[in-house]
């Protein structure tokens, strides 16, 4: 994993770049995004396509992205239809403040 991440922090300098990337566009199919429904982690960086949201058991912080809180039916996830509304407005205040910052500070700010 840590040779992944430098990579990235090698060749590319802002998220947007490796997502506009071809080695990106080559895997993005496979790449299968499930996050919860109060998630704020999980769409942080930008890349908000194709995810599914998953409804946990009520836990909340740093536990509701473990899959063993999730709720399951017969087969699968029980998914809903989209985040939270307190999560998609901190995510969308988030994101627009990250995007008028510098690399550097926006760095800083998701490593703290």
């Amino acid at each position: 994993m840590r040779n992944i991440i430098d990579y990235v922090e090698n060749e590319f300098h802002t998220i947007n770049e490796v997502i506009k990337s071809e080695e990106f566009k080559s895997i993005k199919n496979k790449i299968n995004k499930t996050i919860p429904y109060s998630s704020l982690v999980g769409i942080l960086l930008e890349n908000h396509e194709h995810y599914h949201v998953v409804k946990n058991s009520g836990v909340g912080g740093i536990m509701q992205y473990d899959p063993f809180w999730w709720k399951v039916g017969k087969y699968d996830f029980i998914y809903l239809d989209e985040l939270s509304s307190k999560s998609k407005y901190i995510n969308k205040t988030l994101n627009a403040w990250l995007s008028q910052i510098s690399d550097e500070k926006r760095k800083q700010f998701i490593e703290a």
